[in-house]
């Protein structure tokens, strides 16, 4: 008998540099204000914390490339994370990845011409994100591969441009299931961001935040929640309590809480996170539906199985919708809805869903990935419970 699993939705979230904070938007707040279908399909948490499912759907059609493009930028994890499908909180290197091409001083020679021009590098860069948010993972990891080598030659291999890179690989790696590089990575890339940076600054808090995410996925609880409340105490300092960054600690803490059996204290922490983000000015909608998945999954731990359903369909309408059915954040909802139907004795929609999640499996990952096997072992648990062969 297979061990039943659930994934998470991308719990951890992965906190990227190389964007500004403090987002002015009001349209992506997530408010009632903008969700005029509210009292009919909207979801309400308890804590006060609304959502407007609609609203993230018209986003997704009306901003056309562009939120798509932002949306798969925030994938683990995440992801999440990722865990998967992972919700991103940005922190502050964009002054940093500016200089990388205005200032930059050291050999020059053997690189191809494009990669000689300011602004190419962190271009690559986004253009790496965006493979990796289709689930192109090998082929982003061969982008940021070319980055790392121009960096390390211009800048050095302990220089702030070349952790941004070393970061920005360890999410790869870790969506791989390829744990260990990406832990080797993501140490080194904290390493410099406390040499260069000091331990008080939001991009060192940032680096901690991510490694405890890793520390999660190898089952290091302990190392995972000490990086994890180092990281929410430097943010709480530093940005405020209603900051993206905080509330994605919480988050990721409440991941923690759900992978040891702490169901409650993991509800009301991601409840929590739900209320922080209404305060926010540059809530993201596709990172609030990230935290719902979460909330599904606690829910389901927790046997409210009606909720979790509800939460869940809505989720993967959302998903379907800005990503496709090949996306790693839709198979993650289909394999969670599965196990959430299949808990309510609907086997068949149980398999269904399973099957789904399966083939994006397969064919953004292949057939060894952990992910795709474990998928694969829920079907053959199902099938035994049903006595088939």
């Amino acid at each position: 008998m297979f061990k039943k699993r659930q994934k998470a939705g991308g719990w951890w979230s992965r906190n990227k540099r190389g964007q500004e904070y403090n987002g002015t938007d009001s349209a992506d707040t997530g408010s009632e204000e903008n969700c005029p279908e509210q009292g009919t399909s909207g979801v309400t948490a308890a804590g006060g914390a609304s959502f407007c499912p609609e609203e993230a759907e018209r986003k997704s059609a009306a901003g056309g490339k562009a939120v798509e493009a932002e949306a798969r930028a925030d994938m683990p994890g995440t992801g999440e994370p990722h865990a998967a499908g992972t919700m991103e909180a940005g922190t502050r290197i964009g002054e940093t990845e500016k200089r990388a091409g205005e200032t930059a001083s050291g050999p020059a020679y053997n690189m191809p011409e494009e990669m000689r021009k300011p602004a190419t590098g962190d271009d690559m860069v986004m253009q790496a994100r965006t493979l990796a948010g289709r689930g192109d993972y090998r082929e982003s990891l061969s982008v940021l591969q070319k980055v790392r080598e121009v960096r390390e030659l211009m800048y050095g291999p302990d220089s702030l441009e070349t952790a941004i890179v070393f970061d920005e690989m360890a999410s790869v790696y870790e969506r791989l299931g390829e744990p260990k590089q990406a832990e080797k990575l993501c140490e080194e890339a904290l390493r410099t961001y406390e040499r260069l940076l000091g331990e008080e600054h939001p991009d060192t808090a940032a680096g901690y935040n991510n490694l405890a995410g890793i520390y999660t996925a190898q089952q290091r609880y302990e190392e995972a929640v000490e990086l994890y409340r180092k990281a929410l105490e430097i943010y709480q300092r530093t940005l405020g309590e209603t900051d993206r960054n905080t509330a994605a600690v919480y988050n990721n803490l409440a991941g923690v809480h759900m992978e040891q059996g702490g169901y409650e204290q993991a509800e009301r922490m991601l409840r929590k996170t739900l209320s922080l983000r209404e305060k926010m000015k540059d809530a993201d909608q596709m990172e609030t539906v990230t935290i719902y998945s979460n909330l599904a999954v606690v829910c389901e731990k927790r046997g409210k199985y009606r909720e979790a359903e509800v939460l869940g369909r809505k989720v993967l309408q959302i998903r379907e919708r800005a990503f496709g059915d090949i996306h790693p954040d839709t198979a993650d909802s289909c394999s969670n809805l599965a196990i959430v139907c299949r808990e309510q004795g609907k086997d068949q929609e149980a398999e269904a869903f399973f099957q789904k999640a399966l083939t994006a499996y397969e064919k953004i990952f292949g057939p060894n990935h952990p992910d795709t096997q474990a998928v694969c072992g829920e079907l053959a648990a199902l099938s035994e419970s049903r006595g088939e062969e």
